[in-house]
This record gives C-alpha cells, structure tokens and sequence, in this order.
C-alpha cells in the first residue's frame, strides 16, 4: 500500500495501481485498499470501475466520508 500511494502522490498512476491490486490481494477485505484502488482508477478516468469499489467501501462502512466524496464525483463525472 504504501508504495502504491507513494506512486499516486507522484502521479504514476500505472504504478499505483498495480500496487494498489496487489495490497488488496493481500487483503481483500481492506476498505482503505479499495478506496486507494478506486481512486488511481478514478484519477485514470476508469470511472465505471472506481464507482463499483467506492459503492464496495460504502456497503462495508456508510460513514466513510472519503469514498462518499469519490464516489459523489464519480456520479457527476460519467
């Protein structure tokens, strides 16, 4: 995870997801490595796909407020 958001600060958005998908393979059930994901996606105009991780993160954790605001622009993006 870190070095994926590491790559995401630096805007090699390729890197971080592929480091993303590999610490949510480690651990599939993390709501922060989906979000993480969801938002490289996002930032890569995969917006179809980011909005069905932030809808995952959002099941799991209504009151997460970060996936919320993702997945609010996300809506308005498509």
């Amino acid at each position: 995870y870190a070095l994926s958001n590491l790559a995401f600060q630096r805007r090699n958005n390729a890197e971080a997801e592929r480091y993303a998908r590999r610490a949510l393979e480690r651990n599939p059930n993390s709501a922060r490595y989906r979000r993480h994901l969801g938002a490289t996606l996002y930032r890569q105009g995969r917006v179809s796909e980011a909005v069905v991780l932030f809808r995952q993160v959002l099941h799991d954790n209504p009151n997460d407020s970060s996936a919320r605001r993702y997945l609010e622009a996300a809506t308005k993006r498509r």
